[in-house]
């Protein structure tokens, strides 16, 4: 009876786990745009009104300096967008769809006069999505059932978007999610130096040094709904990387062996992946901090038998390595999903040769 309860026990934690990933998942997306006047120049601090045409759900946002607006996390569906600022006539464009997890780009041109006068527009059902480099293409039921998909692998639909393509032959097929698929981005340049050094001061102590510096940026502004501008550090492109190890082995006995080791690795600061509503509230990109993390092992080997002892990240230092959902969030209430480093681990490993 206890291992039956326990066995039910692991088979509801599943279940509920499986829930939870399931009720992640999100068809939200963004309506985001830059507010000029007729000349061209941005039009700060315009206030932007978003409203769901069918349920008549509004929410308010305002440009920033730059003429910049995103409203982020909208559920999929026609939206009228409109726009107005002091001594501006008021803007309103209507039935702008919005499909599932494709931000929308709805800009706006304010002419001078009275703001109790308003430009009616009606959007063009086929607008091109051009405004934001996470390429998205909604793939109708016709296209399902026509496409030809080797294996009936559903990621092969992405090949369906422009400038979508695989990485690796047909030849490498797999029914993993993972395909080797390339989507085109804007513009970037990355350029630096590497450095590998390594030293035998005395006889069993093997001493290495290697780092880089890495000035990978954009050239280019992305789309206004990407968040990236000229300049920007790519993300998770760390400027500096080095990392350092040390070695010394010794005969203990005849045939025993002993070792120690120690090796340190730091990443400079980074930037975290480009975010339309960060920068619009903050500024500036979303910012990584750097860290460095100290890893040392002993042991001893005789006969067939290896025995290690090792402390991972001996300081228990905190690295961020990834940061997923902010611009439409994949996670429930807006949380934002961020990978770490692994924390100190201390471990006992036992081998035998044969």
């Amino acid at each position: 009876m206890p291992i039956l309860r326990r066995l039910l026990f692991v088979f509801l934690v599943g279940l509920v786990l499986r829930a939870s990933l399931a009720s992640a998942q999100s068809d939200n997306a963004s309506i985001t745009g830059t507010i000029t006047d007729s000349s061209g120049a941005v039009v700060p601090h315009a206030t932007v009104v978003i409203t769901n045409e069918a349920n008549g759900q509004s929410r308010t946002v305002t440009s920033n300096d730059t003429g910049f607006y995103a409203s982020t996390n909208l559920p999929p569906g026609n939206y009228t967008v409109s726009a107005s600022a002091q001594g501006f006539q008021s803007f309103t464009q209507t039935h702008n769809h919005l499909q599932p997890s494709i931000s929308m780009q709805v800009d706006a041109a304010l002419s001078v006069g009275a703001s109790a006068t308003t430009v009616n527009v009606v959007a063009d059902a086929n607008v091109i999505q051009t405004q934001t480099a996470a390429v998205g293409q909604l793939v109708t039921q016709e296209q399902v059932k026509n496409i030809q998909l080797n294996g009936r692998n559903p990621m092969y639909l992405a090949q369906l978007e422009p400038g979508v393509r695989r990485g690796s032959s047909i030849s490498n097929f797999n029914f993993g999610l993972d395909n080797g698929i390339n989507i085109n981005g804007s513009g970037a340049k990355s350029d630096g130096l590497e450095f590998t050094a390594t030293a035998r001061p005395i006889p069993g102590l093997d001493l290495s040094l290697n780092g880089a510096y890495t000035n990978a940026r954009l050239t280019a502004d992305t789309p206004a709904a990407v968040g990236g501008f000229k300049g920007d550090q790519l993300p998770f492109t760390p400027k500096l990387s080095l990392a350092a190890n040390a070695d010394y082995h010794w005969q203990l006995a005849s045939g025993t062996r002993a070792h120690v080791g120690a090796s340190y690795r730091h990443l400079s600061g980074q930037t975290g992946n480009y975010d339309a509503g960060f920068v619009l509230t903050h500024g500036h990109q979303r910012h990584v901090d750097p860290y460095g993390v100290l890893d040392v092992s002993a042991g001893v080997a005789f006969g067939h038998f290896d025995i290690d002892a090792y402390v991972k990240n001996l300081a228990n230092s905190h690295g961020v390595t990834a940061i997923a959902g902010t611009v439409t969030p994949l996670f429930p209430g807006g949380a934002i999903g961020t990978g770490i480093i692994r924390p100190r681990t201390i471990g006992l490993s036992l081998g035998f040769n044969y």
